[in-house]
């Protein structure tokens, strides 16, 4: 996050400069804790629910490359927190699937 940025702001503008989308947020999924870097930084990520609003898929920034799967095809990531989000999300959608 930028400094004076929210989190709500900060998902949109990274969103945007990592894929070309612009996103509506849907709702807040989870928050958890994870180690990043060499030095092992505790960080805090917050996941949210958001579907597409606009713009193009396309790698931008810090993006190698990118594709739409299944929910179910999402691989094991190198981020505990993300393998979390991946869970949560999963159990919400089963909760909500008209909220989408």
């Amino acid at each position: 996050m930028n400094l004076n940025e929210d989190s709500g702001e900060a998902i949109h503008r990274e969103v945007f400069e990592e894929t070309g989308l612009k996103i509506k947020i849907v709702d807040l999924l989870s928050i958890h804790k994870d180690r990043y870097g060499e030095n092992g930084n505790h960080i805090i990520n917050i996941y949210y629910v958001a579907k597409v609003s606009g713009g193009d898929l396309l790698a931008k920034d810090d993006v190698k490359d990118l594709e739409w799967v299944m929910i179910d095809e999402i691989p094991q990531m190198g981020f505990e927190s993300a393998n979390n989000a991946v869970r949560d999300f999963k159990k919400w959608i089963n909760k909500s699937p008209q909220r989408i």
